[in-house]
């Protein structure tokens, strides 16, 4: 059966609960689940509730699913979840034993075995875009054709041919650096023939039953694996929608369009700042938004108070006698309905792109939060009075990734602090706020906006704050002392920024966008430089809303043209190095806007 039959009888189960619809996609699909989910548990036991549990998952979301997603592969990644969820102590002692196993063959010339391929298959795929993941779940876990791969991905057959083998080939390179050694042909063969197998009879019915119920007839087990992968897969959307959303808030602040307002009588009426407090299932956000008049003219600015972006612009605001709806580019949007002494307005902020939205009530204010500009290295230095202020690194791992984290410690005379904390390895990279409280040795600070927080205590050298960070699980975390100076050298090691001659590109280059007929100024930075292999890497900062290191994918140089692209914000800058300058055009959505830079001296 093609995927988009299983999408229907999922419409189907969603619509009009079907019971025979949803049986049926348990009965073609609960073979590959069991195997992923036996893959990575080794124990048939365990197997068996996350099967259930992932297909509880389904029906509880079914009227969520994307129409166009390929089911096979959305399963595989709920039965990554949900393993995760169940056993991550397990899953990291296995690890440690695959990576024993995995180095004890890297001298060996046998081909690869499906032995070695299976404990890793699964991270392997959770690693890949969604794209290549529903590619190759179709072709080599249901072994599809590549017609039928085309017919389902609305491509046709050469183009779905060539998409398979891209696949193939970047989950043959993940294998590789692992160790095993193989051929895209044997890894192919290896997995179409092994993948999937046939589930224990009886975990067909028990788990169409136990789905059907959504849960209610469970053991407690399974629940737990539910309750946990829905966390994880709430964490994972959250984290994803602050990047996508950061950089579609900097494309929709550089754009040249022309910002609409609808029914400018009635914006008098609510000029002025509006707080309030988006909450969902990981924490909290405040946003504030501003409505000026300058120069005849009224605009509409947007901050993330708990994010620490601002001067986010409005591409659009509507108002009517009793109404307020405005948006923001391609990132999100509110609609309102404002009281009628014109001092709260009660509605809905959605984020655009189905992820979701959440209630938002705004209240007038004269005294709005504030984004605190990031901390200057003055700001954190150590000194002597002070156990905690300085320049901390640590290290977040999970079962399957790690990520480093800086975190920015500031105390104040009267004992109270400020602090900020950056995930280097996740661009563009934020200083996001915290809030922090100390009570020597003890150490405490939350993120309100992912609903993350952190608990530890000081060591008696005051070098190292041992703890453990909350969110969706708890992890084991530790600080360290560090030199800021060092770990910046650290990140930029292998890069160049450094010139001699004024044709060279690298360097730092500062340019103001005007914002064309929107008339807000937005000061930017590109960061180009030489890589030891001769190419080019470039990001770009902005400053007037806190963000930065937001990386270009294309670094195009052919003296004196110059080309940057940045693909998933669609931008891209198109000029010439010329008399010392960069001069050119930024472009969003086909629309130039003249932006010269120059190079900053202290290059």
């Amino acid at each position: 059966m093609l995927p988009m039959e299983d999408m229907a009888l999922l419409r189907d189960y969603a619509l009009n609960q079907s019971e025979s619809a949803f049986a049926e996609l348990v009965n073609r699909h609960v073979g590959l689940v069991y195997s992923a989910a036996l893959r990575q548990l080794h124990d048939p036991h365990l197997a068996e509730d996350v099967t259930q549990a992932v297909f509880v998952i389904l029906a509880r979301k079914a009227g969520r699913v994307s129409h166009d997603a390929v089911l096979s592969g959305w399963l595989l990644k709920a039965t990554r979840y949900a393993a995760n969820a169940q056993i991550r102590t397990a899953i990291r002692r296995m690890q440690r034993e695959q990576e024993a196993f995995m180095q004890s063959t890297l001298n060996e010339s046998a081909p690869v075995a499906w032995e070695q391929l299976a404990p890793l298959l699964d991270e392997a795929m959770s690693s890949l875009g969604e794209t290549d993941r529903n590619v190759l779940a179709l072709r080599f876990f249901e072994n599809k054709t590549a017609n039928e791969i085309a017919h389902a991905l609305k491509l046709n057959e050469e183009a779905a041919k060539k998409r398979i083998a891209r696949a193939l080939e970047k989950l043959h390179r993940y294998f590789s650096k692992r160790g095993v050694r193989s051929t895209t042909a044997t890894l192919a063969g290896a997995i179409s023939a092994n993948s999937v197998q046939a589930a224990p009879a009886l975990l067909v019915k028990t788990t169409t039953a136990v789905a059907l119920a959504k849960g209610a007839a469970a053991s407690t087990s399974t629940l737990t694996i539910v309750k946990g992968a829905l966390k994880i897969m709430a964490w994972t959307k959250a984290k994803t929608a602050i990047v996508v959303g950061v950089m579609a808030l900097i494309a929709a602040s550089m754009t040249t369009g022309v910002v609409k307002y609808e029914h400018a009588a009635h914006l008098e009426r609510v000029q002025g700042a509006w707080e309030g407090t988006l909450q969902n299932s990981q924490g909290t956000e405040r946003i504030v938004v501003r409505i000026s008049k300058e120069n005849g003219a009224y605009h509409t600015i947007i901050d993330r108070i708990d994010v620490g972006t601002k001067n986010i612009p409005a591409t659009k605001i509507a108002v009517g006698a009793s109404s307020m709806n405005f948006e923001s580019g391609s990132a999100f949007s509110y609609q309102g309905n404002v009281n009628s002494d014109a001092t709260e307005i009660v509605g809905k902020w959605n984020w655009t792109g189905g992820k979701g939205s959440q209630p938002l009530t705004l209240k007038r204010t004269t005294t709005p939060d504030i984004v605190q500009e990031p901390l200057a290295e003055e700001d954190y230095a150590p000194r002597r009075g002070s156990d905690l202020q300085g320049f901390w690194k640590g290290t977040l791992k999970n079962a399957t990734t790690s990520f480093r984290l800086h975190l920015k410690i500031a105390e104040s005379p009267d004992g109270t602090f400020r602090a900020e904390l950056n995930s280097v390895d996740q661009p563009p990279i934020i200083p996001f706020p915290v809030t922090l409280d100390y009570n020597k040795p003890d150490l405490k600070f939350s993120l309100q906006s992912l609903g993350a927080s952190f608990q530890g205590q000081l060591d008696e050298s005051g070098s190292n704050i041992i703890g453990k960070w909350t969110q969706a699980g708890v992890t084991p975390l530790t600080f360290t002392r560090a030199d800021p100076k060092e770990e910046e050298q650290a990140l930029e090691a292998g890069k160049n920024y450094g010139y001699t001659s004024e044709t060279e590109l690298q360097g730092h280059w500062s340019g103001t966008l005007s914002g064309g007929e929107f008339g807000r100024k937005l000061r930017v930075v590109f960061n180009i430089a030489e890589l030891p292999d001769g190419s080019l890497s470039a990001t770009i900062d902005s400053l007037d809303q806190s963000l930065f290191s937001m990386p270009f994918d294309t670094v195009e140089y052919s003296p004196p043209n110059v080309r940057l692209v940045w693909k998933s914000a669609k931008c891209v800058f198109e000029g010439k190095l010329l008399n010392g300058k960069l001069s050119g055009n930024w472009i969003f959505n086909n629309k130039p806007e003249p932006l010269v830079l120059e190079r900053n001296q202290s290059n």
